[in-house]
């Protein structure tokens, strides 16, 4: 209990000074899944980057790390050929093994929102749309004349 109030403490202290500094996505990411896991017992860990519907059937076609934000991009195919990309921490990737060739499954989480990573019916990792992780990217906005 201890461990876990100076763990929430420390969070709420840092925070305010993190959401000031520019954190790449996968890092922004990272820390949400941080922050989440305070306080829930399954880990937000990767965001669904292309529009899908759910269940899916997923066949991994590559993976993409990004070593300085420590993430993964995974490319799958559904069937049907449609691409569909997928982002996790590069340790969901390394752990689970996900190599090109491997099936996946997306399906709908059993509580809340999101949907669970299967591989060989194992869940690797709970993940979420991007626009309802509450993500975004400093873009610039239209000028008006």
């Amino acid at each position: 209990m201890k461990k876990l109030l100076r763990s929430t403490l420390l969070v709420s202290t840092l925070l305010p000074f993190l959401s000031h500094a520019e954190l790449s996505n996968g890092q922004s990411m990272v820390l949400s899944a941080g922050v989440v896991s305070l306080g829930s017992s399954m880990l937000v860990s990767g965001l669904i980057l292309s529009p899908i519907l759910l269940p899916a059937n997923l066949i991994m076609r590559s993976v993409e790390k990004n070593k300085k934000a420590k993430t993964a991009t995974l490319t799958t195919k559904t069937p049907d050929g449609k691409e569909v990309k997928l982002q996790v921490p590069e340790k969901v990737a390394d752990e689970a093994k996900i190599q090109p060739g491997d099936k996946l499954t997306l399906e709908k989480a059993p509580e809340g929102t999101g949907a669970l990573l299967k591989k060989d019916g194992k869940v690797i990792s709970h993940m979420l749309y991007q626009g309802d992780a509450g993500l975004s990217q400093n873009q610039m906005l239209p000028t008006t004349k």
